[in-house]
């Protein structure tokens, strides 16, 4: 099978995973600002903000490096799984040594169910990302879909059957993530994979080497998505902070679209980082994702008024004029996680680490900047030009070895639409919704030919997985 059609294939998979997944938090996001006030989202989004950063730290992001090393043929599955756990079970400890110091902060089940989010988050990461690297793609399938329901029914029964609140919330993620690890753990057979005599220390010092530069690149990335919140949080109030977490819900459809091609991208380009052929394959999928990328923000800055009606629920509703930009946040978002993983294939993290702190600077003074005169809205315009000056930076350093062909003219037009498109939808006013409208049919118009041939190519496949189920 060529690597064009492992990439469609492991892309449908994921993408099917991810569209469920993404639905069902839509379908989240409804109950909790139904259920929960402005502040007590604010709060509890930010304690997982904070669990999305300690994860990388303590664990020394080992889970990309359990991914990586797997993903080579002759790499020992055993001793890299074994290396990973016994990372995490550190990392775990110390969540755990700072029990006390939780305590005084929150109350007791607060800290108690915090320093469990961490252990059940760090670990579902760890094994998920190695059943992707020795291929277990359908059961990496499975235990994503499963936490995700098992999220909606856990979170429906604490919240609404049982009102607990902050607690309910947290034990919802809690439980989720046990059944999700339980699935992979015995499903994937990984219990006969992990043993103390596996460790190998010459081996977890190469998987530190290749996973340590990727730490402040991804606390830079925390840094780029959440410390926006905490800004707004510093100069606003935690009601304001709970309206710009709410604002980031809806991008989260484009960042459906880096996450479940990404999945797969991961895999194929270092499957032919070292082939010929390697920059024409690259150039083919940057320009069919992005066609994809830009067709699908657009849609969503448009339909954004419209979906937030269904998903923002009474005073949540009026933040739904902070997202065009971070639509915007989250189509370079797209561009910078394609060029990342080509880094990643060449086993290069140190560019990854550097382009994400100058882009991670870069967000900081701008909330600085903006946030106090500004509010919100110059929260989410500092992620955009974050990101967008890290797509720059990364597109630099990819020439110096990797050539990919790019119509320049035709994609910086096709930002200059969205811009436009995003700051008009800004203003929030009904009468120039048409605006929105307009841009998107002008960029569906200019990348439609990309666009088909990108969707022929999914469809043969799903008719393919169709005929092989009916046979």
């Amino acid at each position: 099978m060529s690597e064009s059609n492992n990439l469609a294939k492991n892309t449908l998979i994921f993408g099917v995973s991810g569209t469920i997944t993404k639905l069902i938090q839509f379908a989240l996001l409804s109950l909790y600002t139904s259920v929960l006030s402005k502040e007590q989202f604010g709060f509890v989004e930010l304690l997982n903000s904070t669990t999305e950063l300690l994860v990388p730290i303590l664990t020394l992001s080992i889970s990309e490096s359990a991914l990586r090393y797997a993903l080579d043929k002759n790499s020992s599955k055993s001793a890299i799984l074994s290396n990973g756990l016994a990372i995490v079970i550190i990392g775990v400890l110390f969540v755990f040594f700072l029990y006390p110091f939780f305590v005084s902060s929150f109350s007791n089940n607060i800290a108690l169910c915090f320093c469990f989010l961490y252990a059940t988050s760090a670990t579902r990461q760890l094994l998920g990302m190695f059943a992707r690297g020795i291929n277990e793609i359908r059961l990496f399938f499975f235990s994503s879909v499963l936490n995700a329901f098992a999220l909606l029914i856990f979170s429906y029964f604490l919240l609404i059957y049982n009102k607990s609140g902050i607690t309910g919330y947290l034990l919802a993620i809690i439980f989720s993530n046990l059944l999700s690890i339980i699935v992979l753990f015995f499903f994937g057979k990984m219990y006969s994979m992990i043993r103390y005599t596996a460790i190998d220390r010459m081996l977890m010092k190469q998987m530190c080497a290749f996973s340590l530069p990727l730490v402040p690149g991804l606390i830079s990335w925390w840094l780029i998505n959440v410390s926006g919140r905490f800004f707004v949080l510093e100069y606003r109030d935690v009601a304001a902070a709970g309206l710009f977490t709410a604002a980031s819900k809806l991008p989260a459809s484009v960042n459906l679209l880096t996450t479940m091609f990404q999945q797969s991208w991961q895999i194929s380009a270092s499957a032919t980082y070292d082939e010929n052929g390697r920059d024409q394959f690259y150039s083919e999928v940057f320009k069919s994702v992005s066609a994809l990328i830009l067709i699908f923000g657009s849609l969503m800055i448009a339909l954004a008024p419209y979906l937030s009606k269904l998903l923002l629920i009474g005073e949540f509703y009026s933040a739904w004029i902070y997202s065009p930009f971070l639509i915007l946040a989250a189509v370079a978002s797209c561009y910078s996680a394609f060029i990342g993983t080509i880094f990643f294939a060449a086993k290069r993290n140190a560019i990854t680490m550097r382009t994400t702190i100058a882009g991670a600077m870069v967000n900081v003074v701008l909330c600085i900047l903006l946030i106090k005169p500004f509010g919100i809205l110059g929260a989410s315009v500092a992620g955009f030009a974050s990101y967008t000056f890290i797509v720059g930076y990364r597109f630099l350093e990819l020439n110096k070895f990797v050539s990919i062909q790019v119509d320049l003219p035709k994609l910086l037009f096709s930002a200059l639409l969205l811009l436009v498109q995003a700051t008009v939808a800004s203003f929030g006013e009904p009468r120039f919704f048409w605006v929105s409208f307009l841009m998107f049919f002008l960029t569906l118009l200019i990348h439609h030919q990309s666009l088909k041939g990108l969707l022929k190519q999914l469809s043969a496949k799903i008719m393919n997985h169709l005929k092989h189920a009916a046979g």
